[in-house]
């Protein structure tokens, strides 16, 4: 899936298209994800292009193949089943240890290594998935895209939802993508 889900058409700084171990900023794991895993995940097809029966049963384009295409295979062999979760980890502010003058500059944050039990963000106000915490993981805030719901309800979610409301922002300590 790494190689696979590559940016569309977005070069890196030596011309070859940008992967998953080229990301390094939070607008880069949002293209990454909205533009590659997503699209190769749900398999969508473009509402103008033919639908034959094979895609309907979602039955091999080889009938001596046992390898699928439809929604939810990876790597034409795994069946991702339900959906993806997305699962961050976020730490708790802490006091700045640095001089005063560099997070002035800087207009930085501090976090220590304690994880963040509080909702945030709209969570605050309601309750809001992804941004209230999960009580079976420690510092756990996760987010659920079904496969039963098509590719624009899960980008939606994505840009609307979580992006907009900074869900990925500088108290997250890690992202998981499980399925």
């Amino acid at each position: 899936v790494r190689n696979r889900a590559h940016f569309q058409g977005t070069p890196d700084a030596r011309g070859r298209p940008k992967r998953f171990e080229d990301l390094s900023t939070r607008s880069d794991v949002w293209f990454w994800i909205q533009h590659g895993l997503v699209p190769d995940v749900w398999k969508e097809e473009p509402s103008d292009t033919p639908l034959g029966y094979r895609d309907l049963l979602n039955l091999p384009d080889d009938p001596n193949s046992t390898a699928y295409h439809g929604r939810g295979v990876v790597l034409r062999w795994s069946q991702l089943v339900g959906g993806i979760r997305m699962r961050q980890r976020r730490l708790k502010e802490d006091l700045c240890t640095i001089d005063k003058r560099i997070t002035d500059r800087y207009s930085r944050i501090c976090h220590g290594t304690e994880f963040m039990f509080e909702p945030f963000g709209p969570g605050k106000q309601s309750y809001t998935e992804g941004f209230m915490p999960e009580t079976r993981a420690t510092g756990a805030f996760d987010v659920h895209f079904d496969f039963a719901y098509g590719v624009t309800v899960a980008t939606e979610k994505m840009q609307y939802d979580l992006e907009q409301h900074h869900w990925l922002d500088s108290s997250s300590e890690s992202l998981w993508l499980q399925a």
